[in-house]
């Protein structure tokens, strides 16, 4: 039987497997909440011959600039969470459940930027993401109040470069 990766959308039938997963992989807890509210956001799951072994789950958020422009409204993606089973990591899981959100970046260009949150220690997250171009912009102090280490790093990728005129 030949194992296969399998990416799918997340619906009430299996975000419990989401729920699961990042219970399992993520120090921090989600509440009931979150999960009935990430249906209305973009979430998908790695699955490999139908078991869930990844996750992630992204939302669209105006940019605070946005407010005050005239045009269309420009947007970030934000995501929200992002993990694989440990036995299931660097096997292409991660790298294929970032690309639907890089994917999604590219199919809707009111999108602008790419934004996550990182724990400070977390030094494999870290180089994961800069191979997507997200680089290091800020230290947030005391984001994660309940672990150690509380602080985490912003993590961006701008999707084009603004011009200025001056």
């Amino acid at each position: 039987m030949t194992q296969q990766l399998e990416i799918v959308t997340v619906s009430e039938q299996n975000i419990k497997g989401l729920k699961l997963l990042n219970a399992a992989v993520l120090p921090v807890v989600y509440p009931d909440r979150f999960y009935k509210d990430l249906l209305s956001h973009h979430a998908r799951l790695a699955l490999w011959n139908a078991d869930v072994i990844g996750g992630i789950s992204w939302r669209l958020e105006p940019l605070t600039s946005a407010r005050l422009s005239v045009g269309p409204i420009r947007h970030r993606l934000s995501i929200m969470t992002l993990a694989v089973l440990a036995t299931y990591r660097r096997h292409g899981a991660g790298a294929a459940l970032m690309q639907q959100a890089m994917d999604f970046c590219s199919d809707h260009d009111s999108i602008d930027e790419v934004l996550i949150y990182v724990q400070v220690n977390n030094d494999d997250a870290i180089r994961f993401y800069e191979r997507f171009g997200l680089r290091i912009v800020d230290t947030v102090k005391n984001y994660y109040p309940r672990i150690n280490p509380p602080d985490c790093y912003v993590m961006k990728k701008f999707l084009f470069e603004q011009s200025v005129t001056g």
